[in-house]
């Protein structure tokens, strides 16, 4: 039986079409590393693993920067990337001076230390999610994995605007120390920009050794990008 000229045509086409298909995409190439997910950066395509001690760089697809979460556990695929350059910062004629305006988030979480870094970082699971503040060096020899914490935090937006001539800032540096032995304990303040604001109350804020992660009771309050001082004060639980 002769097929009709337009059906033969028909079939012609669909078979072109099935035999010209895309193939599927391929795997990211490279080697597999898993690690705490330290910082990551869109711009170079590089995530920051921290590994015990060790810190390390991997160049990723784009798409594997997706839905990261800070301190989170992952497995990527890439290749390692080489320390990045520190930035040489031009301090300006003027300094600039952080000058708190608006309300104070104020409040306290009780939490159980799920790791302790003798460099000063604590991780700390509360019922509002876990934490990440900066501590003391040492912080690992004042605050056990599984010890009972208190964590007080006080976050206030600021502008940062040129210092006046003669005077000296009047908002605190960025430090963080143990506290005075009457009240014992690791207390940190920060100015630096917000980097992550969620729904649930949890704000992301830059610190001198990495993004630390609190939480506030209001973080409509509050914009990425915006500079902010961040207080903390960690004593363990009466």
């Amino acid at each position: 039986m002769r097929i009709p000229t337009v059906l033969s045509a028909a079939l012609a086409l669909l078979l072109a079409g099935c035999a010209t298909q895309a193939p599927p995409p391929k795997a990211a190439e490279g080697t597999t590393f898993t690690g705490q997910v330290w910082t990551w950066d869109e711009a170079d395509s590089t995530i920051t693993l921290r590994r015990g001690t060790e810190d390390i760089r991997v160049k990723v697809t784009p798409d594997q920067l997706r839905d990261l979460q800070l301190h989170q556990t992952v497995t990527v695929r890439g290749q390692l990337a080489p320390p990045k350059e520190i930035e040489r910062i031009v301090i300006p004629a003027k300094p600039l001076q952080a000058v708190p305006r608006g309300p104070v988030e104020q409040h306290a979480l009780d939490g159980t230390v799920t790791a302790a870094d003798p460099r000063g970082r604590l991780s700390i699971q509360t019922d509002r999610g876990p934490l990440h503040v900066w501590a003391a060096a040492g912080a690992d020899q004042r605050f056990q994995p599984g010890a009972r914490v208190r964590v007080e935090i006080a976050v206030q937006p600021v502008d940062m605007v040129p210092a006046a001539a003669g005077t000296s800032p009047p908002t605190t540096q960025p430090a963080a120390s143990p506290a005075p032995t009457d009240r014992p304990g690791d207390y940190a303040v920060i100015t630096g920009r917000v980097l992550g604001v969620e729904r649930t109350g949890t704000l992301i804020v830059e610190s001198p050794t990495g993004p630390v992660q609190v939480w506030v009771p209001d973080s409509g309050k509050f914009r990425v990008e915006q500079p902010v001082q961040l207080r903390t004060f960690v004593s363990l639980a009466q």
